[in-house]
C-alpha cells in the first residue's frame, strides 16, 4: 500500500544513521528470512506427513514429521524474539543518532532563528517527527521484506506442486478481491 512506499522512502533517507548500525540490521533480516522460509516450509512437511498416512505403516513415518513440523514451530517462535530484538535496537541506536544530529543543527543555527520560531514548536517537531520514524522499525516496515519472501515462495510452491490448480487459484484472485471489497448491506 501507499504506507509500505512511505515507509521504503524514509528508510533510505535514513540510512546515513542506519550504517553504523548495519550489523544488527542484516542480522534481523537474515532471521527474517530463515522465518519466512520456515512458515512456507510448514504446510509442505504437513502435507508430506498426511501422505504417509496412505502408505502401510506410515504411522511411524508421520510421527517422524510431526516431530519435524513441531521442530520447526519452535526454531520459529524462538528466532521471532531476536529478530524483533535486533531490529528495534539498531533502530533505537539510528534515532539517537538523528537526535543527536538535530540537536548539532538546531546549535548551528543564528539567534534570529529562534526569534522567528517559537522553540515550542521547534520542540514538538523534533519530538514528533523523530517518534514518527522510530515508528518505522517499530511498525515493521522491515517485515515488507518478510512477507515478500513468504509470497515468492507461496507462489513457487503452489506452481510446483500443481500447477494448473494454481493458475485457476491466480485467475480467481482478483475476482475474490474486487468481491471482497464491495460494501456489505
Amino acid at each position: 500500500g501507499p504506507r509500505e512506499g512511505h515507509d521504503l522512502r524514509m528508510l533510505r533517507g535514513l540510512w546515513p544513521f542506519m550504517r553504523p548500525h548495519a550489523g544488527p540490521i542484516v542480522v534481523s533480516l537474515g532471521l527474517l528470512v530463515i522465518n519466512s522460509a520456515v512458515s512456507i516450509l510448514s504446510p509442505l512437511v504437513t502435507r508430506q506427513a498426511f501422505d504417509a498416512l496412505d502408505v502401510a505403516g506410515g504411522f511411524g513415518t508421520f510421527a517422524s514429521y510431526g516431530a519435524l513440523l513441531l521442530g520447526m514451530s519452535i526454531l520459529e517462535q524462538s528466532l521471532g524474539f531476536p529478530q524483533i530484538y535486533l531490529m528495534q535496537l539498531a533502530g533505537a541506536r539510528a534515532m539517537g543518532d538523528l537526535r543527536a544530529h538535530v540537536f548539532q543543527f538546531l546549535h548551528t543555527r543564528k539567534l534570529a532563528f529562534f526569534d522567528r520560531t517559537p522553540v515550542g514548536r521547534l520542540v514538538t517537531r523534533v519530538t514528533n517527527d523523530v517518534d514518527a520514524i522510530n515508528e518505522v522499525f517499530a511498525s515493521g516496515a522491515f517485515n515488507a521484506i518478510g512477507d515478500l519472501v513468504k509470497l515468492v515462495g507461496i507462489v513457487a510452491a503452489m506452481l510446483l506442486l500443481d500447477w494448473r490448480l494454481a493458475l485457476i487459484a491466480f485467475v480467481a484472485l482478483p475476482g475474490s478481491m474486487v468481491l471482497e471489497s464491495l460494501p456489505r448491506h
